[in-house]
């Protein structure tokens, strides 16, 4: 019941308890970090009328891809994220002073894929996207640049092994991981198709790798009477960069390379609890009023906190439940604890340790 995902159908898939908390972890984690570097985060349809992706023929290109409605017939499922972006800025006219414009939103697509596969090749796709406005070439490949630094910072944080391929102009980037699940070549990338040296990086076009972020230049911007009054005076269409972030596909790699004999640690970040609360004895009243306060206190203290009260469960196999999860603080009550008027500590790396509430409280607020 508490699971990651459950796939339900081909492309299609159910977030359980502990892969929202997953997901929620990695979208602070990239918020944190958007702000950081200068993003402003907006929220956009999932559902919008079809004509706004017709003018720029995006409706056509994705044609047998989307997701349309029996009644009313001129609406469908959000298929991307830049044309109903561009169409909230539809007629805006700024001054060069207030460039870049650096936008994020998380959104779900919707797209028919054939052949889709559960969790990882979806037809419902959960993305951070991160389009840019700039004035010219010069600060749009900065704003490629910048992107990169972005994603490096992300995903180092998190313990994400990658490589940045950049076209030889600078005009996009890729990053790809390593991956039992590659499904993407170089040769198919943003980067190979704007100009791609393999001389730039030491690399072999046929190399399958799994996709992880992207940027690239829009060209459809002209189609949503969007400017800006240049230093001269001059009335200037901006240049676009759109580049997004793929979260199911970032979480299926952190378990992926974080994963040994069968376990698996979770980054801090991530990690959907830092306690496990593992009740051992028989539930009564006292005892439920007395691990109910304790995890408020522990909340109260910034610990993300699960109670895990599972009857007929064997120690062994609550701890292996946090092993796989990377939980690094267990704290265990027993009937020798209850007796005791204690509780037991174990934190990963370090001994066991019996202490009364207000000594555990004192240990983990320091932790």
């Amino acid at each position: 019941d508490l699971c990651i995902y459950k796939s339900i159908d081909s492309g299609m898939f159910f977030m359980g308890p502990i892969g929202t908390l997953m997901y929620r972890n990695l979208e602070g984690l990239i918020r944190e970090k958007a702000s950081e570097f200068g993003y402003i985060e907006i929220t956009l349809p999932s559902v919008h009328k079809s004509n706004w992706l017709d003018k720029c023929g995006i409706g056509e290109l994705y044609k047998q891809q989307i997701f349309k409605f029996e009644q009313p017939r001129d609406f469908i499922m959000a298929a991307t994220t830049e044309e109903p972006l561009l169409k909230f800025l539809q007629g805006s006219h700024y001054s060069y002073k207030q460039f870049p414009l650096k936008f994020f939103i998380f959104n779900d697509v919707h797209r028919w894929i054939p052949r889709a596969e559960g969790f990882y090749s979806s037809r419902q796709i959960r993305t951070c996207v991160m389009p840019r406005l700039d004035i010219d070439k010069n600060l749009y490949i900065s704003g490629v640049k910048d992107f990169a630094c972005f994603c490096k910072d992300v995903f180092e944080s998190i313990g994400i092994h990658f490589e940045s391929f950049f076209a030889d102009d600078f005009s996009a980037v890729e990053i790809f991981t390593s991956s039992k699940l590659a499904d993407r070549n170089i040769s198919e990338s943003v980067c190979f198709r704007k100009g791609f040296s393999r001389s730039n990086q030491d690399v072999k076009s046929d190399k399958k790798l799994t996709s992880l972020a992207m940027l690239y230049p829009y060209k459809h911007i002209n189609d949503f009477n969007i400017t800006y009054t240049d230093l001269n005076g001059n009335k200037c269409i901006p240049y676009m960069s759109t580049s997004g972030i793929g979260l199911q596909r970032v979480l299926l790699t952190i378990f992926e390379q974080n994963i040994c004999d069968g376990f698996v640690s979770i980054p801090h970040k991530i990690r959907p609890f830092d306690v496990s609360f593992i009740c051992l004895s028989k539930p009564n009243e006292d005892n439920y009023l007395n691990i109910s306060d304790l995890c408020r206190k522990l909340k109260k203290i910034g610990m993300r906190v699960i109670c895990d009260d599972r009857q007929n469960v064997m120690l062994k196999d609550k701890l292996r439940f946090c092993d796989f999860f990377g939980i690094p603080i267990r704290i265990i009550y027993g009937n020798k604890e209850r007796i005791n008027g204690v509780f037991e500590l174990r934190i990963q790396g370090e001994e066991k340790f019996s202490l009364n509430e207000d000594e555990l409280i004192k240990r983990l607020a320091n932790f």
